[in-house]
């Protein structure tokens, strides 16, 4: 709750909270894609970073949001995906097995691309929404299932060149706590060798320190 009142917090500040995503984060089974979303455009926000959300009529290809990088002025073009759990999240209970982490993550970065403008550099934001002891603390097994989850999409080259810049692949699985502080949420970040466009290495770099220190808040007194 207060890693979503900061998100919300810093969305009011800098005039970035989209009307849109706050009314599915009201609803029932909207939450959570809303949720996450919300944090994703807070690290932006934080980086000073404007957002622009596309209109509810817009054709063609529409990522999250388009952010424009204020001090300086280059753009990308995010997209947020997060992985659905039975009976996690409003989700609900089903007796079928859970798919491969591996799988699942696969299918929403095919999502996730699909959405990508052709015009500007992109990065994508996939959760894996799973509870801190599944995918262990960055073992051995997690790295290699993501770089086999990442090889599905082959290998890009300067003639073939990936349509992302960069995937951010998270899990922050703070909901799975009741009453217990739980620990920080786990990130890996994947940089296209060959991007479609360009994008300044520093301001990636403040991406994905942004990315590794989510839910650290600011201990203020008043």
């Amino acid at each position: 709750m207060m890693a979503l009142g900061y998100d919300v917090y810093q969305l009011l500040n800098t005039k970035c909270l989209s009307r849109r995503t706050l009314n599915r984060l009201r609803q029932w089974d909207g939450f959570q894609g809303a949720r996450y979303e919300m944090a994703v455009a807070a690290m932006f926000c934080r980086l000073q970073w404007r957002l622009d959300y596309p209109r509810k009529n817009q054709q063609g290809r529409r990522p999250e949001f388009v952010a424009t990088h204020g001090p300086t002025g280059p753009r990308i073009a995010v997209e947020a995906k997060s992985r659905h759990r039975s009976g996690v999240l409003h989700q609900p209970v089903t007796a079928s097995a859970v798919k491969a982490t591996t799988k699942e993550a696969g299918d929403l970065l095919e999502q996730a691309l699909e959405q990508l403008p052709p015009d500007l550099p992109a990065a994508v934001f996939i959760d894996l929404n799973a509870p801190p002891g599944d995918p262990g603390d960055f073992d051995v097994s997690w790295w290699v299932d993501m770089a086999a989850m990442m090889k599905r999409f082959g290998e890009p080259t300067p003639h073939q060149p990936d349509c992302f810049n960069a995937v951010f692949v998270t899990n922050y699985s703070y909901h799975y706590y009741t009453v217990q502080e739980s620990p920080r949420g786990q990130s890996m970040f994947v940089a296209s060798t060959y991007p479609r466009h360009s994008f300044p290495a520093e301001l990636m770099t403040d991406i994905v320190r942004a990315v590794g220190n989510y839910g650290v808040l600011p201990d203020e007194r008043f």
